[in-house]
């Protein structure tokens, strides 16, 4: 979620959030730096999705350099095609974001891989099938639910099952 909707609703005065905000980002830059996990499965899946000719794009609702630090500092860089950031537009649930990705891979076959309800939503919106993870804040009934078209526990069970994924984006062409 962008950072201000992880700030309770409250009499706040704007001048508070907004420092506040910043100050969150120079932490988070700060570790971003050091160093930045990946789900286990994670490289093995976008390795499978390469290797079948598929591009990998990352649609967030981080701000744009944020999102190529994290990339960068990763043990993603070099794995990613293209990040698209929502500096300048609504984060998601609205496609906004994944439709920019889709705009640079230019009618490649589509899937939208994500662990929110929000990241489900978009891709729906956005005319792509979805797979949710359940390895974060929502579970695998609640993604399907809000339009996931798998569901896996976890990015390591969604590479054992590759091949249902590729499966779902050749059906999806």
């Amino acid at each position: 979620l962008p950072v201000r909707q992880l700030i309770p609703e409250q009499d706040l005065n704007q001048d508070f959030i907004e420092d506040l905000i910043l100050e969150f980002r120079k932490f988070l830059k700060i570790a971003i730096l050091k160093h930045n996990e990946v789900f286990p499965g994670a490289i093995e899946l976008i390795d499978v999705l390469r290797a079948n000719g598929l591009k990998i794009g990352i649609a967030t609702s981080k701000p744009q350099l944020q999102a190529e630090l994290v990339v960068h500092n990763s043990p993603l860089n070099g794995l990613i095609d293209y990040i698209q950031g929502t500096d300048d537009f609504p984060p998601k649930p609205s496609p906004e974001v994944i439709k920019r990705v889709l705009e640079k891979f230019e009618n490649s076959p589509a899937i939208m891989i994500g662990d929110r309800v929000e990241d489900l939503q978009a891709a729906t919106a956005s005319g792509i099938p979805s797979i949710g993870i359940a390895q974060s804040a929502h579970d695998e009934e609640m993604l399907i639910l809000h339009g996931a078209s798998l569901t896996y526990t976890d990015m390591q069970e969604a590479f054992k099952d590759s091949k249902s994924i590729m499966q779902l984006i050749k059906t999806a062409v």
